[in-house]
């Protein structure tokens, strides 16, 4: 709902809710509300700080955050870039699969891919707990969601086991949920040739993987 002004070509939207698309896979039950909005309607584009996400399979409750339409021509093998939402904050409680997979952050959309990030950039956490007396904790300022794989390109990572820990402030991430299986490369950039540390040997090291 909203005014039409008729001089101006522009629609001033107070309440409106959106249906993301059928077509885009896995986004089923996403929606979003906006409470307030302005577009050209002779430009086919809409921009809003104040939306809220819901999306059931994710996460309860209302994400509040951004939201981005733009409509036009596409190659024809180019895919979808919009809808787009990203959250204002780092606070949402998502339901990844893993029993013992815990992520505390932000979340974003562009279409049918999906973030760990905010407006805000405050960083987004991962606990994971392997059963056997071990344990890693991974915070981003953004993850990259893909069917089971969660991917960072800089992540600050502590392995805890006992009372012992190793920690690294700046490497990258590729943890796979369906297999539990954890691999950590060497930043491609200014941190590529920072350490290691290990608590129980109280030493630093270098490791191109682990």
């Amino acid at each position: 709902s909203g005014t039409f002004l008729l001089k101006d070509q522009v629609f001033i939207g107070t309440s409106g809710e959106i249906d993301w698309p059928d077509d885009l896979r896995g986004t089923d039950g996403a929606v979003v509300s906006l409470e307030g909005y302005s577009f050209d309607v002779r430009t086919p584009q809409l921009r809003t700080s104040r939306a809220k996400l819901k999306y059931p399979d994710l996460f309860a409750g209302e994400a509040p955050g951004a939201f981005y339409f733009s409509s036009g021509r596409r190659m024809e093998h180019e895919k979808k870039k919009y809808p787009q939402f990203i959250s204002h904050y780092s606070d949402l409680e998502l339901s990844l699969p893993g029993e013992r997979l815990k992520y505390k952050g932000g979340f974003a959309m562009k279409a049918d891919r999906k973030f760990g990030t905010s407006v805000s950039k405050d960083p987004s956490t991962i606990e994971v707990a392997s059963g056997r007396g071990s344990s890693f904790v991974a915070k981003a300022e953004e993850y990259v969601f893909e069917d089971s794989l969660i991917l960072s390109d800089k992540i600050a990572f502590v392995l805890y086991h006992g009372s012992d820990s190793i920690y690294h402030h700046a490497v990258r991430f590729d943890y796979d949920q369906s297999q539990s299986k954890l691999i950590l490369q060497n930043d491609e950039g200014a941190y590529k040739n920072t350490y290691y540390y290990s608590s129980f040997f109280r030493l630093e090291f270098k490791a191109d993987m682990l």
